[in-house]
């Protein structure tokens, strides 16, 4: 697992809480104006910066899945496809960190 910038109580506590918000979007199906969607993935590689050190490949990881293409009339389940793809990604460094943690503690 790559370092973190925080402890892992913190990181867990960050990936849980968007990951909870992507939830809800994805459960009400809320389509976001483009704008406003390009903002929440800036966040949420904001958020990724935070957490994970400079040795880590998941800033990059995750600002490479981008966003939608803008068009007058956007897919709105192109951002709902996009937003089950970051909410698999977050899972993911979510599990690990978890997993490393409980190692931590086991050892």
């Amino acid at each position: 697992m790559p370092s973190l910038k925080v402890p892992p109580e913190t990181a867990v506590r960050l990936l849980t809480e968007k990951l909870e918000e992507t939830e809800e979007m994805l459960r009400i199906r809320k389509v976001l104006e483009y704008y406003d969607f390009v903002g929440w993935c800036s966040r949420v590689w904001t958020l990724i910066d935070e957490i994970y050190g400079p040795d880590s490949s998941y800033p990059e990881e995750v600002r490479s899945m981008g966003v939608p293409r803008c068009t007058c009339s956007g897919s709105a389940e192109v951002q709902f496809m996009l937003l089950g793809e970051y909410y698999n990604r977050l899972s993911g460094y979510l599990d690990e960190i978890q997993q490393a943690n409980e190692k931590q503690e086991e050892g």
